[in-house]
């Protein structure tokens, strides 16, 4: 599956019939898809990917605060996040969204699901039960560490159903 299109028309489970086979062949953004698009049709034109940042304190405890924006060019629906850290500790990331500006507290759009290690190094989230998963073409993201302890280096992935 070199192309997304390949991807959209595999439904079938001839077309990838192994985890190691989809995991070498798409990027890292779809290899989330791969096991969706075999037990689930995908209608034509839509496609999961995944955006986020990666914060690293060069060898310190990273610190609080915002940490990097980024601009998605396409509208879309959040349908769940993964967070890593590089040690087992505590993390709690906070996700702002807006448009045509930068982000404040007053934009989270995590509820009460802020993406979050708490005594260990990796965890997820898809049920976003209290998040707001609507996302505009050309919508700004912020991202802001509300805490950490132990953690250097930490990836938050946030996965979304593009339209």
């Amino acid at each position: 599956a070199q192309t997304a299109s390949y991807v959209l028309n595999a439904v079938s489970s001839s077309y990838a019939t192994t985890a190691s086979y989809s995991l070498s062949s798409l990027s890292s953004s779809y290899a989330q898809t791969a096991s969706y698009a075999l037990n689930t049709p995908i209608p034509y034109g839509v496609l999961s990917g995944s955006f986020g940042i990666t914060i690293d304190g060069a060898g310190t405890v990273i610190t609080t605060g915002e940490k990097g924006y980024l601009t998605i060019p396409y509208a879309g629906t959040i349908t769940g996040w993964n967070i890593i850290g590089n040690a087992s500790g505590n993390c709690v990331i906070d996700v702002w969204n807006t448009a045509g500006s930068i982000p404040t507290v007053a934009n989270t759009i995590t509820g009460t699901e802020k993406p979050t290690l708490s005594s260990q190094q990796i965890n997820s989230d898809t049920s976003l039960t209290t998040w707001t998963t609507s996302v505009a073409a050309g919508d700004v993201f912020a991202f802001n560490v509300d805490s950490a302890t132990t953690i250097t280096r930490v990836n938050l992935s946030i996965y979304i159903t593009k339209q």
